[in-house]
């Protein structure tokens, strides 16, 4: 087959009128009448210069790089079809439909909702008939050939297609000319609008169909912007041969007052001249028919909705769909909230193909060319456009808004003004045929805001301070205020007016605003002089939360609780920004130090790296607090393999608790110290510290923190001439962590043992406790623990003469210190190499870069999280 097309091009498709009838009638001689009007269709297409692109049953799909060849080739199609001799009982009609639109290839056919439409106007037409649509007649012209002129048959609606279709008809040249009127969408009244723009994405339709068979009040909720008004007309559209009355569009926009009701569906049902008051007349018409109402925009007319239930009741066949920022609450009604867009999934590197299937990004692109018909989605624009959409929450009119500025901008330069925060500067252009409150993102979410009482105001605008929502806790203590306010009927309203999201997590429930919507509120907060208060109370908040989770990051319940900071994690980085940017340096100071060991864990070590040098450098904290925001930096610094950071840290930290007075506190700063000097100091002056720390910690009663120290001189041990003596020590911690029940301790303390056995040369060993330790911070989540555990785990592999799967593991850790930045990594093998009885270390650091090993480092590098887990509790090899 040639090669296809692209651009623009003309469609052609073709299918036999009556195909079963004609198969039932011949039998086993259909396939050859099949065959022969193949032929004859091939012969028709080739000689004007076109492509058969497939065959599917009865029907030829073809294209043509030229509308008038196309139309050619139809012509001179139907003229061999007519003069076939064809049996008396198997006589072959063809119907044909040609429309031009963009040759989109995928794989090697075309793809595209054009091809789709071409299929449409196929299916709409009658044997003999040939269907052309709009854009084929803009392109050939008035006459496209000499002996052939175009019918105007004037605008159809086809199936499954919520653009109608303007579509003539090709007569002359000896074509047939009478048929019966065109197959399309018809026979039920309806004034539903006209929707002008295609609708893409949404396959809540068939949902809302389903649920319409079950409830007889339906209303749409969601905030501006949500679509809400196409779904519910593309819905209307679906089910309207339900109701052989017909389907009814009210716009109750321009109301304000619900005892106009009445009135409004008077005028719609053209009763205005009928005697008797608007809701008599509305009664009476409706009694005995069965009709569906569309009522869109009931928001400010929700005192209305006692109407709503009466006219239901007076008409027992009908039914009404409703859109509305807020559920009407009365009896019977059924609630459908719309959701936003599919959006992809964050952090995925998308190819242009697999993004174009997501229905955000399909909207963007299809109103990215109706503003500039060249617009395509690249491999050099997709990451950008997958952020917009994403930065966006999948709304589909900002959506919609940030595609028109395609004319003037790049979608990299789209995101980057949305990822500056001037996303309402960019959402302003609007159609100008749509309503002024959704011309404008700003207008839509006005809209909704207007409609709110002062108290719900309030609340609204403090609630932009959360990021990524809140839980209730968090929420009363910042939004309730001096005043007192009951914030949780207040946020019920909200709720209901789909300007905040109510979502379960963990079974508690959750709050949250779409992005855009947030930053409507930050503008009202920012106007309204009270932002810096509440800003105030929203980092003291979150640094309350941090300070209560910080005891259980090293417990049995600590995944519970760095979920919990997981969930909040913007939150608390919005915080711990804004404290900086105050300089509240002793607020500052004591967030960080409350996070730093969730930043550990979780594998957040460079970000917080860069947070504790910001922090630190904001003045006029107190002594004692910068000490401990010190400790936590140095923390960090020794997880990053930043030995001199590290030291410097925790040397100032250890001066200033010395100045303090406090002995657990000297002991434990001496301890951190201590750990990092075995590195640059030597042995000699980290064993002597550790012991002196050991000693402080006997003295102050401290049972944790003696374990801890005796740990320390296990670790510290590597580097003497005895490796016995890290076995011999973390065994003697692990025994004083296991009567604390210390799971961190117990981890940390198998670990060590797990180092001691592969210095000895004790390989099953070695294995055996590694293994356990997996286990164990796998069910944290601890991604830097897990980095040090399957590092080890792989030189032990090594050892043992594993070597595929010990470059496997030492490749999946690598990758899990790039992803966390967990530079202890290197540290650790540079105490490995301390144990003379370790050969394995040199020949596992060279399979990292041995050719014979190169799939299995690959292999390794490829590994999720979770892969690299499970590979490491097998025994696969």
């Amino acid at each position: 087959m040639p090669a296809l097309p692209t651009g623009t091009v003309t469609f052609l498709f073709s299918d036999i009128e009556g195909s079963t009838r004609i198969v039932q009638e011949l039998g086993s001689r259909y396939p050859e009448i099949l065959a022969t009007h193949g032929e004859l269709i091939q012969g028709a297409v080739v000689s004007a210069g076109g492509t058969k692109v497939s065959t599917s049953g009865d029907g030829v799909f073809a294209v043509f790089p030229e509308a008038g060849h196309a139309i050619e080739a139809a012509a001179e199609t139907q003229r061999r079809i007519s003069a076939e001799p064809w049996p008396e009982n198997g006589a072959v009609r063809v119907r044909i439909g040609l429309h031009t639109g963009e040759g989109l290839l995928g794989g090697d056919n075309y793809v595209g909702l054009d091809v789709h439409r071409a299929a449409r106007i196929t299916a709409a037409g009658h044997g003999g008939q040939v269907l052309v649509s709009g854009s084929t007649r803009a392109l050939v012209g008035e006459i496209p050939l000499p002996d052939l002129e175009l019918r105007d048959l004037g605008e159809h609606r086809l199936k499954d297609l919520n653009r109608p279709e303007h579509l003539f008809q090709l007569v002359g040249g000896g074509l047939r000319t009478d048929f019966p009127p065109l197959r399309t969408d018809g026979g039920v009244p309806t004034d539903l609008p006209l929707l002008l723009t295609s609708f893409v994405g949404r396959p809540e339709v068939d949902q809302v169909a389903g649920v319409l068979e079950r409830t007889r009040l339906l209303t749409l909720t969601g905030p501006g912007g949500t679509g809400k008004t196409r779904l519910s007309v593309q819905s209307a559209f679906a089910v309207k041969d339900r109701f052989p009355d017909g389907v009814v569009f009210v716009d109750l926009a321009s109301l304000s007052e619900p005892e106009l009701l009445p009135s409004a569906l008077a005028t719609a049902l053209s009763l205005e001249q009928l005697p008797g008051s608007p809701a008599e007349k509305v009664a009476a018409h409706l009694r005995a028919r069965r009709m569906l109402l569309v009522l869109d925009n009931f928001e400010q007319l929700l005192g209305g909705a006692g109407y709503v239930t009466s006219l239901l009741q007076s008409a027992p066949n009908s039914s009404i769909l409703v859109t509305s920022r807020a559920a009407l609450r009365v009896s019977g009604e059924q609630e459908f909230p719309v959701p936003p867009l599919v959006l992809p999934e964050p952090n995925r590197n998308y190819l242009p193909e697999e993004a174009a299937e997501l229905a955000s990004v399909a909207l963007f692109a299809d109103r990215a060319t109706a503003s500039r018909p060249d617009f395509l989605i690249t491999s050099d624009n997709v990451d950008a456009i997958v952020e917009i959409v994403n930065r966006l929450d999948g709304l589909p009119l900002a959506i919609e808004l940030a595609a028109s500025r395609v004319k003037l901008l790049t979608p990299e330069a789209i995101a980057q003004r949305l990822r500056d925060g001037s996303g309402f500067s960019l959402l302003e252009a609007g159609r100008r045929d749509l309503p002024a409150r959704q011309q404008t993102l700003r207008a839509a979410i006005g809209w909704s805001y207007q409609l709110l009482e002062e108290p719900e105001r309030l609340v609204y605008q403090r609630l932009s301070v959360f990021m990524g929502g809140a839980g209730l806790e968090q929420i009363e203590e910042v939004c309730g205020g001096p005043e007192g306010r009951d914030v949780l009927s207040a946020l019920g309203v909200l709720v209901e007016h789909s300007l905040v999201r109510q979502e379960g997590v963990g079974g508690e429930p959750r709050f949250r605003m779409l992005e855009t919507i947030r930053q409507f509120a930050a503008e009202q907060l920012s106007s309204g002089g009270e932002e810096s208060e509440v800003r105030r109370r929203h980092a003291l908040a979150f640094l309350e939360l941090a300070e209560k989770a910080a005891p259980h990051l090293i417990a049995w319940d600590q995944k519970r609780w760095l979920d919990r900071l997981e969930l909040d994690h913007d939150n608390l980085r919005s915080a711990l920004t804004w404290a900086v940017d105050q300089g509240e340096a002793n607020l500052a100071m004591k967030l960080a130090f409350a996070m730093w060991r969730f930043w550990q864990v979780r594998g957040h070590l460079i970000e917080a790296e860069d947070r504790f040098g910001r922090v630190l450098a904001v003045p006029g904290a107190d002594p004692l607090i910068r000490a401990k925001a010190l400790e936590g930096a140095g923390g960090i610094h020794w997880w990053r393999g930043q030995t001199e950071e590290c030291e410097r840290a925790y040397r100032e930290s250890l001066e200033l608790m010395e100045a303090h007075g406090d002995l657990a506190a000297i002991a434990n700063a001496r301890y951190n110290l201590a750990l990092t000097l075995s590195f640059d100091a030597g042995y000699d002056v980290a064993m002597e510290m550790l012991h002196r720390a050991h000693a402080e910690a006997i003295e102050a009663g401290d049972e944790r923190l003696v374990a801890w120290t005796t740990w320390g001189l296990g670790d510290v041990s590597v580097f003497s001439d005895n490796p016995n003596d890290t076995k011999r020590y973390s065994q003697e911690a692990l025994e004083l962590f296991r009567k604390l029940d210390d799971p961190f301790g117990i981890g940390w303390s198998s670990f060590m043992a797990a180092f001691g056995a592969i210095g000895s040369g004790l390989t099953e060993e070695a294995r055996s406790l590694l293994q356990e330790g997996i286990k164990l911070f796998a069910g944290f989540s601890d991604i830097s623990a897990l980095t040090l555990h399957l590092n080890s785990l792989g030189i032990s592999e090594v050892q043992a003469g594993r070597t595929q799967r010990g470059a496997r593991l030492l490749a999946a850790a690598r990758r899990l210190r790039d992803v966390s930045g967990t530079g202890m990594l290197d540290l650790n093998d540079i105490m490995l190499a301390e144990y003379t009885s370790m050969p394995g270390l040199d020949k596992a650091r060279a399979l990292l870069t041995d050719e014979a090993h190169a799939e299995a480092v690959a292999d390794g590098l490829a590994m999720s999280q979770e892969e690299a887990i499970s590979y490491a509790l097998s025994d696969e090899d």
